[in-house]
């Protein structure tokens, strides 16, 4: 049910940023964050883009994402994801977290 339903939902946001973000601020970063543990790759990959979307361009969604400690499932899904589209999204999550933060981040205490 959870599978069908977050692609159901995902679908709906079709390529639109804006309704993808609000698709995911709807279901809420920490959900997201629970979703990226799920054993279903489908999942997995909504969580991912939903993260991805959210934390391109806009600070304060990059602030709750890093402070609700999404950074270390984002990386164990680097070491455990064997599906290309879902270490992308994950890959482009990071990418977006990283961006202007320095040495001395919280993003960056969290990966070492």
């Amino acid at each position: 049910v959870q599978e069908k339903a977050s692609g159901a939902l995902w679908a709906l946001s079709g390529d639109d940023p804006t309704k993808r973000r609000d698709i995911g601020t709807k279901i809420g970063i920490e959900m997201l964050i629970v979703l990226l543990e799920s054993k279903s790759e489908k999942i997995q990959f909504v969580a991912a883009k939903a993260l991805s979307t959210l934390s391109c361009g806009a600070a304060k969604h990059q602030t709750k994402i890093r402070e609700a400690g999404g950074v270390l499932p984002l990386v164990r899904m680097l070491k455990q994801s064997a599906s290309e589209r879902v270490l992308l999204a994950v890959i482009s999550t990071l990418a977006a977290l990283s961006i202007g933060e320095s040495k001395d981040s919280t993003f960056s205490k969290e990966l070492t």
